[in-house]
């Protein structure tokens, strides 16, 4: 076989070890961009072959210019931004294999190949178990935990395979919002959107802030065994601040780069979380290259493909977001609260009510004593008194049982089915042409409708998404809606939290997609409004 490939261009360009095959790969393009030529015009060999081998070395040249970007950026980054902590990696040592989590960067993805590749043997599908599972107590995280420190450290990452995937920060910060907070998730909407929308108290000065003036939210009725029944139509109109679920995107943005990247992985920067100057990653993975990367990963560590079921990898990544978006937002614990908000402040104001009026009579009482003389008027009057009390205590006591049950609602149950529907979308699993609709998704039908009967729709609706490469354009599309709802000096706050991560890994600051926002041609197409179905015409 011949070692080297001839590359026509304006000056010809030798690169020794590799076969002209590659050529034919599907890394033609990384090829070119690395050798600074132009692949499009070739001299092949009749005689040349493409082997293993080639594909490796190949593989290995992208994966060392990643490297080489870290390397250069770390030589210029201030000594503040170089950290040595590796609390946040797992290890699996009998595979010598590292593995850094960057949470919204398929962590969780890899925290069940980690699972499988310390406790099974030989290593069985990641997809085999639960995400459940490997968030609960039942994944021996002491098993992986990176205990080692100083020179047991330093030895450790000298001798190990270390691997990261990541993610450049403007889609991960998306990927945040729409997985936390558009998507039915109520235990972070008190952690995330509540906080969020506590820092617009003064919304005129705030131009991030949504106007909520006059916000009003409609009843619903909670029965007993807490049974979650749809809204009815008495009482309308009670005023309520918001649960959370109403935060906007340039709201998450001003408490993530203010607050959350200090402390929540999610949204942390990765060069604070995984110390990207130190550790020296054999493997840098991108979301974008994820399958390749993976290819490149298992070899090193002795794991076959057939063991990961790469071949099924997409059909098993669709209905993994599939059962992991319905599972927990159609949970009876997490629907309760979702649809139900402000209980505790009816039975507050019915207690309340109680009170007054028992102070109210015994006030009296004392006064009539002290004022007349005649016993027979004193039991007269007390008894009267005595009779208004029970007669208004007993009708506080029956507006108080009918008042408990009256809750103010966070969203429908409709709205947790078109938010879970989005979030697919977003994503990349449904396509924008299938709508809830189709299944005839609406208020009655998914009244009594469980987690299963809806995976099952979104399956179909899966099964229905083809088109690869509008799914894409929905991806970016949102991506742009999104952005395009930042005020200008949002980006400024998120150059700044995320820096160092730009440089590191060679992302685009402010990506070329985000020059031409004007208000006035950007086409709007409503990626983050799930009240009303997607219509991406305008754009195709």
């Amino acid at each position: 076989m011949h070692q080297f490939v001839y590359v026509v261009t304006d000056r010809p360009v030798e690169y020794g070890g590799l076969g002209s095959g590659l050529l034919k790969t599907l890394y033609q393009k990384e090829a070119g961009q690395l050798l600074g030529c132009d692949l499009g015009h070739t001299v092949v060999g009749p005689d040349e072959t493409w082997n293993l081998e080639d594909q490796r070395n190949l593989e290995d040249l992208y994966m060392q210019q990643r490297r080489d970007s870290i390397s250069t950026a770390c030589a210029s980054l201030p000594s503040q931004a170089i950290s040595r902590n590796m609390h946040h990696a797992m290890a699996a040592r009998e595979h010598r294999f590292l593995y850094c989590p960057v949470e919204k960067s398929a962590s969780t993805f890899w925290r069940r190949f980690m699972h499988q590749l310390v406790l099974t043997h030989p290593m069985k599908s990641p997809f085999d178990v639960s995400v459940q599972t490997v968030y609960s107590g039942s994944f021996p995280a002491h098993k992986v935990k990176i205990t080692e420190t100083g020179e047991a450290l330093d030895t450790m990452l000298r001798s190990f395979t270390k691997m990261i995937f990541i993610r450049e920060p403007y889609s991960r910060l998306l990927s945040a919002y729409v997985d936390k907070l558009l998507a039915p998730n109520p235990i972070l909407w008190s952690m995330w959107g509540q906080p969020s929308i506590a820092l617009c108290q003064d919304p005129k000065t705030k131009p991030w802030c949504k106007d909520r003036s006059g916000y009003f939210r409609h009843p619903q009725r909670i029965f007993p065994a807490g049974e979650v029944k749809q809204p009815i139509g008495a009482l309308k109109g009670i005023p309520s601040t918001s649960c959370g679920e109403d935060v906007t995107f340039p709201e998450f943005i001003k408490l993530a780069t203010t607050n959350l990247v200090k402390t929540n992985p999610h949204v942390m920067p990765i060069y604070r979380m995984c110390s990207p100057c130190y550790a020296n990653y054999t493997v840098i993975g991108h979301m974008e290259t994820f399958d390749k990367d993976v290819r490149l990963l298992l070899p090193k560590i002795n794991i076959t493909e057939n063991q990961v079921n790469l071949e099924k990898m997409d059909a098993n990544v669709a209905y993994d977001a599939i059962e992991d978006s319905v599972h927990d937002s159609m949970s009876k614990a997490w629907l309760t609260q979702s649809l139900q908000n402000g209980i505790v402040i009816v039975v507050v104001v019915v207690v309340v009510v109680v009170v007054v009026v028992v102070v109210v009579v015994v006030v009296v009482v004392k006064v009539v004593v002290a004022a007349v003389a005649i016993v027979v008027v004193v039991v007269v009057v007390a008894k009267a008194l005595v009779g208004v009390a029970v007669v208004v205590l007993v009708e506080v006591a029956v507006l108080a049982v009918v008042l408990v049950g009256v809750a103010v609602e966070c969203i429908t149950k409709l709205e947790v089915v078109r938010r879970i529907w989005r979030k697919l979308q977003i994503r990349g699993f449904v396509s924008w042409r299938v709508k809830p609709s189709d299944f005839n998704l609406d208020h009655r039908s998914v009244l009594h409708m469980d987690g299963p009967a809806l995976i099952k729709v979104l399956v179909s609706a899966n099964s229905k998404s083809s088109n690869k490469t509008e799914l894409k354009l929905q991806k970016k599309q949102a991506l742009k809606e999104a952005y395009n709802m930042l005020q200008v000096d949002q980006f400024g706050e998120i150059s700044e939290t995320f820096g160092p991560d730009f440089r590191l890994f060679g992302f685009e600051q402010r990506p070329k997609a985000f020059e031409y926002f004007s208000k006035a041609d950007f086409v709007y197409t409503g990626a983050l409004d799930f009240t009303k179905d997607w219509n991406m015409e305008k754009v195709l």
